[in-house]
């Protein structure tokens, strides 16, 4: 049947989400997901590392190492996404199963001071849905636009200890819509019925690193310290001829409840261990939401390479990491992958110029 009723209800949502990611070079509510190359290849397990732009959310304190940084990285659950968004807007998307996972991060630091942008997309749309196959769907997709400082607050002579602290601000803009049909008792119609809500708020995420010594680095962070996201949209019914897709009447819309979303703040605690001669980083966090990272990074070759790897463990369910680094100079590449029962789920690129 045709699907211009549903291609016009979804494609609102899936268009502006697409012209993100391109807008971006690449943009959920807020989640919990690891953005950057180098931290995911070392599972996450960044809160006592974070020295790059990643550091805006991961621990803010990691912006006062390096005098100036420029990055951009993008990031799929599946290697199929970019390809699937380029057909996410022809009118026939519905006819097929659509899962859509992107994520990018970016920015530029000089000095103790970075700004960037880090945004989620995420699509599942079904062309067939229920006993009676009728279209359903949900898009959403969240940016958050930062700018934070780090500081260095204790520093001993010979470079026995420090400790640095910093603090990271977010504008977050989102929107989320959610697409269903439910066929109607003359069994010749369905009403289709979208919600669609746009979000405003912002988030504050604060850290500290606290260098004991040459060897061990311990590190600890708030994600959403404070923050919320106020929602605010429309529900819209449609009837729809179920064999043409002729839309029958006119649409019936009513706005949403304006609905307040206060963000849970996530704690991470978390330490670096660098042991002499051997050009390696071992990681471990620990967040209050019961997940566990562990990872490790091995320079090669006058660290013209990087080795990653490591470990995020949820409860029962644990995924594998593993990355590598090119490192020339000032230029910088990043590639990594997580690993489920042995299936690539994610793979992130990013590059970067430091000093």
């Amino acid at each position: 049947m045709s699907k211009r009723f549903t291609h016009h209800a979804l494609t609102r949502v899936l268009a502006l989400a697409t012209a993100c990611f391109a807008a971006l070079a690449a943009g959920p509510a807020v989640s919990a997901a690891e953005y950057g190359a180098r931290a995911y290849g070392m599972a996450g397990a960044y809160t006592a590392v974070a020295d790059d732009i990643a550091s805006l959310l991961y621990n803010p304190a990691g912006l006062s190492e390096h005098a100036f940084e420029v990055a951009l990285g993008v990031g799929t659950a599946s290697l199929q996404d970019f390809q699937e968004i380029e057909s996410i807007i022809p009118e026939d998307f519905l006819d097929r199963e659509l899962s859509l996972n992107l994520i990018t991060l970016g920015g530029m630091s000089v000095g103790r001071f970075g700004a960037g942008v880090a945004a989620e997309a995420h699509a599942d749309v079904h062309g067939k849905c229920g006993d009676h196959e009728l279209p359903c769907g949900e898009a959403e997709y969240m940016v958050q636009a930062l700018v934070g400082a780090g500081f260095n607050v204790v520093r001993l002579p010979l470079g026995a200890a420090e400790l640095k602290v910093g603090g990271s601000v977010a504008r977050l803009h989102a929107r989320r819509a959610t697409y269903d049909s439910e066929l109607n008792e003359d069994n010749a119609t369905f009403t289709g019925i979208l919600e669609d809500s746009t979000g405003e708020g912002y988030a504050v995420h604060v850290g500290a690193k606290l260098k004991l010594t040459e060897i061990v680095t311990v590190g600890v962070a708030a994600r959403n310290l404070a923050g919320s996201v106020t929602w605010t949209g429309t529900r819209t019914e449609e009837t729809v001829d179920v064999v043409t897709g002729e839309r029958t009447g006119s649409p019936k819309e009513t706005p949403l409840p304006k609905r307040v979303e206060k963000l849970d703040p996530v704690y991470r605690a978390g330490v670096a261990i660098r042991p002499p001669i051997l050009g390696m980083v071992l990681a471990a966090d620990v967040a209050s939401d019961g997940v566990v990272r562990v990872g490790v990074e091995k320079n090669l070759l006058f660290n013209l390479f990087s080795l990653r790897a490591g470990q995020i463990i949820d409860g029962d369910q644990r995924l594998t990491t593993a990355g590598l680094g090119i490192n020339v100079g000032p230029v910088h590449f990043d590639a990594a992958v997580g690993l489920s029962e042995g299936e690539i789920t994610t793979a992130l690129v990013e590059g970067s110029v430091r000093f």
